[in-house]
């Protein structure tokens, strides 16, 4: 059976090989966002588990070079026995050059979800862009 460690070198060298980059696409072809595995969970606890992580930000096809974001926060919305909200507070490096609107974005363990971005000011460390949720709960 093959070690873990063996598994991710062979895999490391056959992407080198290939001339894949960093991005994951073949070098020379861009950026795009990757295709999402499996279920996304988007609910408030999902985000909370991915707080001080890295996500990557595309436009709104997956077109583009990412931005890469810090989830800075998951802050609770207004309560409600219905709805389940709650704001995504993302801080980017100001010359990245963002644009407020709708955007794809990946996380290796969410997949590739779409948020409209709104932009929330400088906090002292980078550029916050705010994504509002609201989900109906379940019955």
């Amino acid at each position: 059976m093959l070690e873990r460690r063996e598994f991710l070198i062979g895999c490391a060298a056959t992407a080198l090989a290939a001339g894949v980059g960093t991005t994951g696409c073949p070098s020379g072809e861009g950026d795009t966002a990757p295709e999402a595995s499996g279920p996304v969970d988007l609910d408030r606890e999902g985000f909370r588990a991915l707080e001080r992580q890295s996500f990557r930000i595309f436009g709104p096809n997956g077109e583009g070079h990412p931005v890469y974001a810090e989830l800075a926060a998951v802050e609770d919305g207004p309560a409600s026995p219905d709805l389940d909200q709650f704001v995504l507070r993302f801080r980017t490096d100001p010359a990245d050059g963002l644009d407020a609107g709708l955007h794809e974005l990946y996380h290796a363990r969410m997949g590739t979800f779409h948020a409209h971005l709104d932009g929330s000011g400088f906090d002292g460390r980078g550029d916050v862009w705010v994504a509002h949720f609201s989900k109906f709960r379940p019955e």
